[in-house]
């Protein structure tokens, strides 16, 4: 703690002294700054401020080439008009700093990701009520696997009265955040008040084919324009990117959509990598869950 609040304190230290080089001075790049090319452009990743910025593909490699180097040196190679152009980009979105220290006085964060969970998210479809019963057998599975984030999906209509029942469930367990995927139900300060009183709650999607509903709310609760949930899958959009270091780093040597992911149907008791994906690697209700994710199959993709 005392490292990282040392780390804070002189970046913003360094913002503030550092708005013009003086002689000496070399170009930064901030560690909490990575970099992604893309191939027709590319983007500036802040870790700190968990946003990000679309760049032309030019400027990383102006990074790449000058990160490190003697800002006299970089207006040489590229006169002023270029320089100035580049370095106040850079510096106006607050990515770059100017040291006379060496690139060496300022290693990289480390890109290593591990996670102390066997199974990191689970989604769990229900598709009556009677399925329900096999949650508490799956709470004990969660357990063992130290899981602490799932998605409840419902694929009939369930009023939000009924849903706190089930929300209690998971009251004694290990869970840390669950979000709500089921049909529209016309009860928005219902599923408010499940907010209020539901510390685990972080997120309801409403999905609902063709509609035209429109509701504000203080609270995360999303409309989708589906009648299957599933449908969603694959699809990208910039409110399910993980701005962060964990979720960076976890991208970069893993596929993310289904590392350490989990999807259980506790209708037909299906266990798979994502629902949404054609094979079965065994069934709830007679196989050992434990099991099948340590197997190599489970684990190929």
């Amino acid at each position: 703690m005392f490292s990282m609040l040392v780390f804070l304190f002189t970046k913003e230290y360094l913002n503030m002294v550092n708005r013009t080089h003086k002689q000496g001075d070399r170009l930064h790049l901030y560690s909490t700054i990575k970099t992604t090319k893309g191939a027709t452009r590319s983007v500036l990743i802040d870790l700190e401020r968990e946003d990000f910025t679309l760049i032309p593909n030019d400027l990383i490699d102006f990074l790449e080439k000058y990160n490190g180097q003697l800002i006299t040196y970089i207006y040489q190679e590229l006169g002023d008009d270029v320089a100035n152009e580049y370095l106040s980009f850079l510096h106006d979105r607050d990515v770059i700093f100017y040291n006379e220290l060496t690139k060496e006085h300022f290693p990289p964060i480390s890109e290593d990701w591990d996670a102390y969970s066997t199974i990191t998210n689970t989604v769990i479809d229900v598709y009556h009520d009677d399925d329900l019963n096999s949650l508490y057998k799956v709470i004990q599975h969660l357990k063992d696997f130290n899981c602490q984030h799932i998605e409840l999906r419902f694929f009939y209509t369930k009023k939000p009265n009924e849903i706190q029942k089930t929300l209690e469930i998971f009251n004694d367990s290990i869970i840390r955040s669950i979000t709500l995927t089921l049909p529209f139900v016309d009860k928005i300060d219902q599923f408010e008040e499940l907010f209020k009183k539901y510390a685990r709650l972080m997120e309801v999607n409403l999905f609902e084919k063709n509609t035209d509903r429109s509701f504000t709310s203080t609270f995360p609760i999303f409309l989708i324009d589906s009648d299957n949930p599933c449908l969603a899958c694959g699809q990208i959009d910039v409110k399910g990117f993980a701005i962060n270091l964990e979720g960076y780093n976890e991208s970069k040597k893993f596929n993310s959509c289904l590392n350490r992911k989990l999807s259980l149907n506790l209708h037909n008791g299906d266990i798979k990598n994502c629902s949404s994906m054609p094979e079965s690697f065994g069934n709830l209700h007679t196989d050992n869950v434990s099991d099948i994710i340590k197997t190599s199959n489970f684990q190929r993709l």
